[in-house]
Order: C-alpha cells, then sequence, then structure tokens
C-alpha cells in the first residue's frame, strides 16, 4: 500500500470513527452516515437514511438561517458555521459543522457531504460565561463596583463598563484609557493621593485601598472607593488590578451623620454648662469670699507672721481653686469640628472631669470617690472623652440625689490591652426595660424638664468613635456601667 493510500485511510478512519460524517444527495436526503452521527443524535442507520436533516433539527434557527446555508453550497460553495440540533430523546446539541457539494465528471453537483465536530460542552461552557459576566455586569450596576487592570509596560487601563458608568465617560470615545486618563478623573485634592498609591503598587508591590473624590467626565465631583494590587511575572510587576466603587450616596451620608453627631455633641455640652453653671458660681463663690475675708482680715488687724502666713496659704489655695474650676470649664466648653485623636493617659482625664462633677457631688450631698489603678494611654478627644465622663458622674448624682444613700465610686483598671472604666453609685439598678432603651436617642427616665434624652445617647456615639464600648452591668447589685477601651501602644502610631 503507497503512502497516499495511507493517508487516504488515515483521513478515510478519522472522518469516520472521529468526526460526525453524512453525505445526501442533490436533494439533500441522506443516503450515508457514520457511527458518530447515529450515536450523537440517537437515531440508527434506517431511520436516518432517506430522510434529509429536518431530522434532527431543533427549532432554533430561523428558516433564512436555512436558506442562506442552502444558497450557499448550491451554488457550489462550502458552508461553515454552528448548528443547533436535537437529538432523538429531544436533547440539544452543538456541531461545528463544513458542508461542501460533490460534483460528477461535468462539474455538475450530485450531492453533498457534511463533516460536523461536537461542540456542546464548548458552547454551553460560553453561554454560562455569559450568563455569569451578565449576572456579574448587573451585580456591579446594582452594587455600582467596576474592575479595572493597568498593564505596567504600557500604561494601558481596562475598565468594567460599571468603572465607563461610574467615571461617566463614553466608552466608545475612550475605547482604552491610559493611566494618564484615569489619574485625570480624581480632583485635585485626591489626585497626589492615588499617583503615590499606584507609584508604590508599581515599584513595591503595595497594595492599597483608598477613599477618595473623583471628577467625573461630566465635572460631577463622587466619593469614590478604590483598591488595587500588584500582579507579578518572574518576580516584575506587570500589572496592577483593583475595584473602583461609587460610594457617594454612603459617604455623603456619613458625613451628613458627623455634621449631626457634632451639633448634638455641642448641645450636649451646652445643656450640661447650663446645669453646672449654678453650682459653678457657688463653687467659686465660696474660695473668693475666703480671698476676701482674709484680705480684709490682713488689712484691718495686726497679725503676728504665723497668721499673715496662714492667711496668705488660704487665698493661695483658694486662688488655686478658682483657676483649676476655670481651667477645667474653658476646656470642656471648647468647641471645634475637627476630632484630635492624640495619646492620653486616662486617669488625667478622670482626674480633670472630677473636679467639674464633685461640685454638682456637694451641692447634693453625695459622696464621690475615685480608685486609679492605672497610668496607661488611650488614644482619644480628650475634650469628648471629659464629656463622657461628666455625663455619665452626673447622671448618677441626679439618680441617687433623692436617696438615704448617696455615693458614686469611679475606678480604673487595667487588664492586658484593655482599660476598664466603671462608674457605680448607690441605685439599685436600672429595670430591664430601661436598660435596653438608655442609649436611644431621646430616651429619658428624668421627669419632664430635667433631662434632653441626649446624655446618653451622645455618650455612646462618642464612644463608639473612640471603638470603646459602654455597657450596663446587671449583675452588680447597684446601678453600674463599665466602659472598655483599647490599651494605646506605641505601635498604632508608627
Amino acid at each position: 500500500m503507497s503512502d497516499n493510500d495511507l493517508l487516504d485511510k488515515h483521513i478515510c478512519d478519522l472522518v469516520h470513527n472521529e468526526l460526525i460524517f453524512s453525505k445526501t444527495n442533490v436533494k439533500g436526503v441522506i443516503i450515508e452516515v457514520n457511527d458518530k452521527f447515529c450515536e450523537l443524535s440517537g437515531y440508527s442507520r434506517e431511520e436516518l437514511i432517506g430522510e434529509n436533516h429536518r431530522k434532527v433539527k431543533s427549532g432554533k434557527h430561523t428558516e433564512q438561517f436555512y436558506q442562506k446555508m442552502w444558497d450557499v453550497i448550491s451554488s457550489g460553495e462550502v458552508w461553515k458555521g454552528i448548528i443547533e440540533n436535537k437529538t432523538k430523546a429531544g436533547k440539544p446539541y452543538f456541531v461545528k459543522a463544513i458542508i461542501s457539494p460533490y460534483f460528477d465528471s461535468s462539474n455538475k453537483i450530485t450531492g453533498y457531504i457534511s463533516v460536523r465536530n461536537d461542540v456542546t460542552k464548548e458552547v454551553i461552557i460560553r453561554k454560562d460565561l455569559k450568563k455569569t459576566v451578565r449576572m456579574l455586569n448587573e451585580t456591579n450596576k446594582i452594587s455600582k463596583v467596576g474592575g479595572w487592570e493597568l498593564i505596567v509596560q504600557t500604561g494601558e487601563l481596562h475598565w468594567s463598563d460599571e468603572a465607563f458608568r461610574i467615571f461617566e465617560v463614553n466608552k466608545r470615545e475612550l475605547s482604552c484609557p491610559v493611566l494618564t486618563d484615569g489619574l485625570s478623573l480624581y480632583t485635585e485634592d485626591s489626585r497626589p493621593v492615588i499617583e503615590e498609591a499606584v507609584n508604590e503598587a508599581i515599584n513595591n508591590g503595595t497594595p492599597y485601598s483608598l477613599e477618595l473624590q473623583a471628577k467625573t467626565a461630566k465635572g460631577n465631583i463622587i466619593w469614590v472607593y478604590t483598591n488595587g494590587k500588584a500582579n507579578y511575572k518572574d518576580g516584575k510587576v506587570v500589572s496592577l488590578s483593583g475595584t473602583i466603587q461609587d460610594i457617594n450616596d454612603k459617604k455623603t451620608a456619613e458625613l451628613r451623620y458627623e455634621e449631626e453627631r457634632i451639633k448634638n455633641v455641642h448641645s450636649s455640652k451646652l445643656a450640661s454648662l447650663g446645669e453646672m453653671s449654678a453650682g459653678i458660681a457657688h463653687e467659686i463663690n465660696n474660695p473668693l469670699a475666703i480671698i476676701s475675708g482674709s484680705i480684709t482680715i490682713l488689712q484691718n488687724r495686726a497679725q503676728t507672721p504665723e497668721q499673715v502666713e496662714s492667711k496668705i496659704e488660704s487665698i493661695r489655695k483658694s486662688s488655686d481653686r478658682i483657676a483649676r474650676i476655670v481651667a477645667s470649664l474653658k476646656k470642656f466648653s471648647r468647641f471645634g469640628d475637627k476630632q484630635e485623636y492624640t495619646p492620653h493617659k486616662l486617669s488625667s482625664i478622670v482626674k480633670e472631669s472630677l473636679i467639674l462633677t464633685e461640685i454638682k457631688a456637694k451641692r447634693h450631698d453625695v459622696e464621690l470617690t475615685c480608685s486609679i489603678e492605672s497610668e496607661a494611654l488611650v488614644l482619644c478627644d480628650e475634650v469628648e472623652m471629659e464629656q463622657v465622663l461628666i455625663n455619665l458622674v452626673n447622671n448618677s448624682c441626679d439618680a441617687v440625689k433623692e436617696l438615704e444613700e448617696r455615693w458614686v465610686k469611679i475606678e480604673l483598671t487595667e487588664k492586658k490591652s484593655l482599660l476598664s472604666l466603671s462608674i457605680t453609685d448607690s441605685g439599685k439598678g436600672i429595670p430591664e426595660d430601661q436598660a435596653s432603651k438608655m442609649f436611644d436617642p431621646f430616651y429619658t427616665s428624668k421627669v419632664v424638664g430635667e433631662g434632653t434624652g441626649l446624655g446618653l445617647s451622645i455618650t455612646a456615639s462618642i464612644l463608639n468613635q473612640h471603638n470603646a464600648i459602654i455597657k450596663v452591668n446587671r449583675s452588680c447589685p447597684n446601678t453600674q456601667f463599665i466602659i472598655h477601651f483599647n490599651k494605646y501602644t506605641k505601635s498604632e502610631s508608627e
């Protein structure tokens, strides 16, 4: 057998054993099929021969589709394409077909040969992938999240459809943006931040996640969240990829909430100042009376050096007392929109707060004691933290002022990475129905005119901003609030 004969036999075996083969006459009637055709379609040879290919027609293609195919092959040309057919059991399958005419010696078409390859798996995978992409695009649209990739060598940016929408860029006008196009869509304040982050990622592989303001192609200013990470090949950063999310609604709501929070903090502070003013005036009048009396005695009477020294010491102590009260009041009443979280000794904040709270405690004959077992630091806004303690201690004084036994204890303890501050009073606890609502805005257990209902709500809000937790200790026989703070370590600022 010659080489050509071997080649022909190999091709023949391939067609008959590996590919789906059929042969028709000039009218399209099937006159020959191979085993593969029968196996895939589910029909026997006897069921197929004498029929045309409508036998396996799925009904998914239009009449125009088949007419165009027939026009091509009946003109002597070869038709190629993918056809969806249906098995005898009604199950769809897909074939990639090559249909060509064959001719007699006078070059007249005498029939057609069809060689097909089963591509059902590939088509289903492609359909599933398209469905997944479509669902992903819909999900991205709902969640306002887009994807991007930066090719480091060329600077080309590849955006998902949602990224184009977020930046309000016409996809047709900017089908393949470059890095400078992307960076130009941030505001002047945000651009240096994103440029530095991208350069760090390219040069050092440093990932980033940022909340920034973008200026869209239509000139709208929006808040976006973007993150990025480096992708490596052979140890080199070849691309960056990440997401871009429209967080404008969320960020605007957060900023509005923060404005309202600051207003409420200020309102609560003013309410506290108003409540304390009478007591402060009384507390300052006492040392002023001592000073005035001592001066009068020194002026009108002959005094021994010891007596003079004693009166001068009384004047000094009274002046210091006034100075401490005024300094604490001045610091407490300081207003500022910008929070300053810096390390402070919690013990010092407690002591400062006592200067103002002991005034009310004295007025209501409440014994106020303090036990401090830690000098550790917390990261906080000092003034806001003083407000928290003043609110809690003043509330405790109000709660016990009508009781026979009147006391408030403050205790600061340290355990591992936590600082615990407890404020306990001589009350007999808080009813369960009140305990579940007491941190809600505008809830108050005080009689009308004695409370704004802002104190504990503001207290909880401030502590939440400081990642601190306040709770009522239900196991204590008295009324006890416990606040847990994270202890500050130097590494937090590094």
